[in-house]
């Protein structure tokens, strides 16, 4: 058998550098995504861009975040977009792993959206100072559930360009 029929059959592990880069770049895109769908919806109700990453930051400071200023704006930002790279990041090993996802992307990628939304409500929010989230807001919970289908779209659709571009 020859060298380069042996290489052939070694299976292909994702390679961790291209899915941090693809994880980062959509990470980032879907985070701007995401602040602004935050941002737009509660603008009217005197939110802004600062205070969307503060209220992030209530996940760590608690309600105590509102009076950080800067450090909790700071704070906001690298999880939210620490969290939104984990995200795309996660799809991405777990198409590597399983491609057969990848041929109905945009199916799985919504279905990936709604468990990243029940994980965010039921698991992650209860972990943290914010506690459980009280779903009093209907559009919200409709919005909201809206956007993490498409969240979980483009996080299917990195995916997908990552599988291509392999």
């Amino acid at each position: 058998m020859s060298v380069l029929a042996t290489a052939q059959k070694q299976p292909q592990y994702p390679r961790i550098g291209r899915i941090v880069r693809y994880a980062i770049i959509g990470g980032i895109v879907l985070g701007c995504v995401d602040i602004l769908f935050a941002w737009l919806f509660w603008r009217d109700q005197g939110l802004t861009i600062a205070g969307v990453f503060q209220s992030i930051a209530r996940g760590i400071y608690g309600k105590q975040a509102a009076s950080l200023g800067s450090t909790s704006i700071a704070v906001g930002v690298l999880c939210h977009f620490f969290i939104a790279s984990c995200m795309v990041g996660a799809w991405i090993v777990f198409v590597s792993c399983k491609p057969t996802f990848n041929r109905r992307w945009i199916l799985w990628g919504a279905l990936y959206g709604l468990l990243l939304y029940l994980f965010m409500n039921f698991v992650l929010l209860p972990m943290t100072p914010v506690g459980w989230p009280k779903f009093a807001n209907p559009e919200w919970i409709e919005a909201s559930v809206f956007m993490h289908l498409l969240f979980g779209m483009w996080c299917a659709w990195c995916g997908s360009r990552y599988l291509s571009r392999r």
